[in-house]
């Protein structure tokens, strides 16, 4: 080896040397001590000057009778938290490893596990087998494996629920287990689980159990008649299958191996030993891992549905903050292929029965007053800035205000949690004064109104605390702050939800203040709080509240956020409406980014060049002369025409979802209604007199502005084949009815000459989109809604056409709607008939999906005691009450 190069510096003497020889034996000799003993390494240090410490150590070691380093033995080490209950084989994992490779290969084959949610499906649907037609041997190797793999997990379930690896196929199978198998795996775990719901891992696997328990609560308490009168009955003969059929693997099981609860009272368990100390389940709810346990466990006890997928519906709130999108990114990184819950049948989760005991309703109550026992205003507040804990918050507001009206005096709000957060501003209203400035504002509500965290809660206490509260509260706090708190991230979200509670007055000030910012939101693209404006005239013209003021004042907070000009103002002003505000820019700034759509001149030369740069990047200033040049082309280019070719494909700049649900909300407001036209005078011949008061123009405000913006558009085809912006077309063909009797004058719901004249301009274009991804959801659209004679006018077009629609690869989704089978033979009677068949069906669903609309639990009451009726059986009073345990237990 070459000799080592010596570094700069002094070189260092002998002496310093044998010291460095020293310290590198003594190296090894502490490290080899450590390891032989290491709980000597443990001790604590005591220094000899300290009497007081001595003779305090000293008398804890006689009190206990061990010396103080056996105590520090007892630490909580890494490995007990990251597997308090032990580590698993690596022969036990790959095992499930390779089983689940194997479920999924037999699942990817049509394979359907009995598992609680689609025993639940098949008793909805009226129907008594587990699995398809036909696959009673393929459905027995199923079970047959997940038997064999429950055998091998038997008295190892705390192990696995904990391991990294095995934690997810343990959900995975969880999902696909029948209901007596799952309530031995949860009945195995019982006494720890405010362990398992501490752990990272191992409180997924709980709520799994919870979410895999409800149908199981709802098979034991269901009957016929509950499935009957739910909304997905047999299409055979119309009657829904008994719980009975399933009572021996639901039912209580007592025999010399012990009791197996019922999933009913599993979940009282739960629940009992979360809540057994109170500071342990205060510790659960700041928790980042207990505090996903506690809202599985509320939303299982109060009847909400957390089998539903969060991507489905709107109504999919109660799940959708069950797990973290943390836990959802881990999920697909590590876990397997397939493991949510096992395919069921045709019926969706959202579907399903959903059936919950008396028993749990009111545990849940019970629960929640556990939880806010010791909570006092502060703790509620820091809940509510906590990233972990501000989830259920939220929930126990819900939960709590379900049972309050809005309506009501602040008497019994008092001392709520909405009361709590808002810190007494139901209770003790501050003084309605003339300005802001003099009102003392509180300083957490303020930091609240723009943190990233805490605004979600406000935003649910504001929306479900009393009206004259929330008025009340955006006098103070957002009135004449709009154009700041109106493009924030967070804060606008706030002011929506209270513009969406404003009485007719204050709406009125609103959109005076909104007129003047609405620039800014555009430019900032955070249109939330137009929209809300948009929604809430909207609400009041349908009860009859708002009248012709109310919306022409939200239809120029429109024209003045995007900078156009009304019909009145300038004869192609509304001709960019829609463009404009699908793509959420003002009129200069949509124009300047898709300037190439517009009709040039025969005379004009090719594009203008970009303009000249520095060599520091800047652009150049320019003269006086150039600046004019500049000011004279924008002027021509506002001059010149808009046009659109057909064949163009929307860009995902120029629609946007924003804009597209601003425009469904412009079209669902009421338009100008028309002026009554005078009977024509018979002149007999002689010339009609001219006429000396000339026809007013048409006013064009409301859902009329977006339609006249449509009718003005050189074509329709692009933005029907667009994904975002079809639904703004679709919305235009439909119109809402008001919900007031007696309608307000001036304002026409219908428009039926404008909605008219737009369904013949797509029934011309029909066969450019009909067979299209999108366009053909809109051409369905367009066939339910035209009359009778606009019906033959459209099947006459695809039958002109059909060579061309044909060859589109989504075209018999709507020519199968035609019939064109009969028309072809000329039985238009029979095609009549079917046609207005079609009709009803259609009108029945919407008629299904507003019934569905609303949630409400079903709560059914359980079988009581003798001695809870009021009758002395001579039993012995029971702490936990089970009718299915009691009645059992007296045939013994």
């Amino acid at each position: 080896m070459p000799p080592k190069v010596r570094q700069r510096g002094k070189k260092p003497s002998k002496q310093q040397k044998l010291q460095q020889e020293q310290e590198q034996v003594a190296e090894p000799v502490a490290s080899s001590s450590t390891t032989s003993n290491p709980l000597q390494s443990q001790a604590d240090f005591i220094p000899l000057n300290d009497d007081n410490t001595a003779a305090a150590a000293g008398e804890e070691e006689k009190a206990d009778g061990t010396p103080n380093w056996v105590k520090l033995g007892d630490r909580p080490s890494k490995a007990e938290h990251e597997a308090p209950f032990g580590y698993v084989d690596a022969e036990l994992k790959a095992y499930l490893r390779a089983g689940w490779q194997r479920v999924v290969e037999l699942e990817a084959q049509g394979y359907v596990a009995k598992s609680t949610l689609t025993t639940l499906a098949a008793a909805g649907a009226g129907s008594h087998t587990n699995g398809p037609a036909g696959q009673g041997e393929e459905d027995d190797e199923l079970a047959l494996l997940l038997q064999a793999t429950l055998k091998e997990m038997d008295g190892k379930e705390l192990l696995l629920s904990t391991d990294p690896d095995t934690s997810l196929i343990v959900e995975g199978i969880l999902h696909r287990l029948p209901a007596k198998p799952l309530r031995v795996f949860v009945d195995r775990l019982g006494g720890n689980f405010v362990t398992l719901s501490k752990h990272r891992f191992a409180s997924h696997v709980i709520q799994a159990c919870l979410s895999t328990l409800q149908p199981a609560v709802t098979l034991e308490h269901a009957t016929s008649q509950h499935f009957s009168q739910h909304s997905h009955l047999s299409n055979a003969n119309g009657k829904g299958a008994s719980s009975a059929a399933y009572a021996s693997d639901t039912a209580t099981i007592v025999n010399e191996d012990g009791i197996l609860r019922s999933a009913t009272q599993l979940i009282l368990d739960i629940a009992e030993e979360l809540s057994a100390d109170t500071g342990v389940l205060e510790g659960l709810v700041t928790d980042a891992f207990g505090s996903h346990v506690l809202r599985s466990l509320l939303c299982v006890m109060m009847g909400k549905n957390v089998q539903v997928d969060t991507n489905a519906s709107v109504h999919s709130a109660a799940a959708a903050d069950l797990r973290s999108r943390r836990s959802a990114k881990f999920r697909i990184r590590k876990a397997p292929t397939a493991v949510g819950g096992a395919p069921t049948s045709t019926i969706s989760a959202e579907e399903l029965l959903v059936l919950i005991p008396d028993l749990l309703f009111n545990r849940a109550a019970i629960l929640q007053k556990e939880i806010l026992a010791e909570a006092s205003v502060d703790t509620i507040r820091r809940w509510a800035t906590d990233a972990v804990a501000s989830p259920l918050l939220q929930l126990l507001i819900e939960a709590e205000t379900d049972s309050l009206n809005s309506v009501q005096d602040g008497a019994k709000w008092k001392g709520t949690l909405v009361d709590n957060l808002l810190n007494g501003f139901i209770s003790f209203p501050p003084p309605n004064l003339t300005s802001a400035e003099e009102v003392q504002k509180d300083s957490y509500l303020e930091t609240s109104l723009r943190d990233s965290v805490a605004s979600h809660a406000l935003q649910l206490a504001l929306e479900r605390c009393p009206i004259t509260t929330a008025s009340r509260f955006f006098s103070i706090y957002i009135r004449s702050r709009m154009a700041k708190l109106c493009v924030h991230p967070a804060a606008n979200h706030i002011v929506a939800a209270l513009i969406r509670r404003l009485s007719t007055d204050d709406l009125e000030g609103v959109l005076g203040e909104m007129g003047k910012v609405a620039t800014g939101m555009v430019k900032e693209q955070m249109v939330g709080c137009i929209l809300a404006a948009v929604e809430r005239v909207m609400q009041l013209a349908q009860r009859g509240e708002g009248g012709e003021e109310l919306v022409k004042g939200v239809s120029e907070v429109v024209l003045a956020g995007f900078r156009l000009k009304s019909k009145e103002e300038e004869g192609d002003g509304l001709k960019l409406l829609v463009p404009a505000v699908l793509a959420l820019k003002t009129r200069k700034a949509y124009l300047h980014t898709y300037a190439a759509r517009l009709r040039r001149g025969d005379g004009e030369k090719g594009e203008e060049r970009g303009s000249k740069r520095g060599r520091d990047g800047k652009t150049k200033t320019k003269g006086k002369k150039s600046s004019r040049k500049t000011l004279e082309s924008d002027v021509e280019e506002d001059e010149n025409p808009y046009t659109m070719d057909p064949t163009y494909e929307l860009p995902i700049t120029e629609a946007t979802i924003q804009g597209s649900l601003l425009l469904q909300s412009l079209l669902r407001l009421p338009g100008p209604a028309v002026a009554s036209r005078a009977p024509p005078k018979r002149t007999f011949g002689r010339p009609q007199p001219p006429a000396t008061n000339p026809t007013p123009a048409q006013e064009s405000w409301g859902c009329a502005m977006v339609l006249d913006s449509l009718l003005s558009l050189p074509t329709l085809v692009p933005f029907a084949r667009n994904p975002t912006s079809v639904y703004f077309l679709i919305s235009s063909l439909t119109h809402p009815s008001p919900s007031s009797p007696s309608p307000t004058a001036g304002l026409d719901w219908i428009q039926a000459n404008r909605r008219r004249k737009l369904q013949q301009s797509l029934i011309n274009t029909l066969p450019s989109y009909c067979g299209d991804k999108y366009g053909s959801r809109l051409a369905d659209a367009l066939w339910y809604t035209v009359d009778g004679y606009s019906k033959e006018k459209i099947v006459k077009t695809v039958i002109e056409h059909d060579t061309e629609i044909l060859k589109m690869p989504y075209a018999s989704y709507f020519t199968n709607k035609l019939q064109l089978q009969l028309w072809r033979k000329g039985k238009v009677r029979e095609w009549t008939q079917v046609v207005q068949a079609q009709q009803q069906g259609l009108k029945k669903e919407e008629e299904k999906e507003m019934a569905e609309s609303k949630w409400k639990p079903i709560i059914v009451e359980t079988k009581r005691t003798k001695k809870e009726n009021g009758k002395d059986g001579g039993k012995e009073k029971k702490d936990k009450v089970d009718g299915e345990l009691d009645s059992i237990l007296d045939q013994i």
